[in-house]
């Protein structure tokens, strides 16, 4: 949730891209004709916001990997363990999460993946 709402006011304050243009893109009853209209306009500063989006997501995965990295350290994780590649797999899940989660209109999806995450970490533990 902290980083769409990052990523919500970076594409708000620094670029100007309008509130409700990206409400009409989160909105599953837009018209496609306004969905097109929208992203024309987030298009005109595509590389930018794409640039500042890939800081905000590299900024959340290296939180994620050094905080794998101090359980490794401590023995919470096996020796085997990549804390980089789990980064990874918990940014893709929250991030697909948040996405599937938006159309369908509930999290039973995302809490379920979040559970065989977690089932997963479990198992990497000595």
């Amino acid at each position: 949730v902290n980083d769409a709402r990052r990523m919500r006011d970076l594409l708000i304050d620094r670029h100007g891209v309008a509130d409700d243009a990206l409400t009409l893109l989160l909105d599953a009853d837009a018209s496609q004709a306004k969905i097109r209209a929208a992203l024309r306009d987030l298009e005109a500063h595509s590389e930018v916001i794409r640039q500042d989006l890939k800081m905000v997501s590299d900024f959340t995965q290296t939180k994620l990997a050094r905080f794998f990295d101090k359980m490794k350290a401590r023995g919470a994780l096996s020796a085997a363990a990549d804390p980089d590649a789990l980064a990874d797999y918990c940014y893709s899940i929250m991030q697909g999460g948040l996405a599937i989660s938006k159309m369908n209109g509930n999290t039973a999806a995302f809490e379920r993946a979040v559970a065989q995450a977690m089932t997963h970490l479990r198992a990497l533990s000595p």
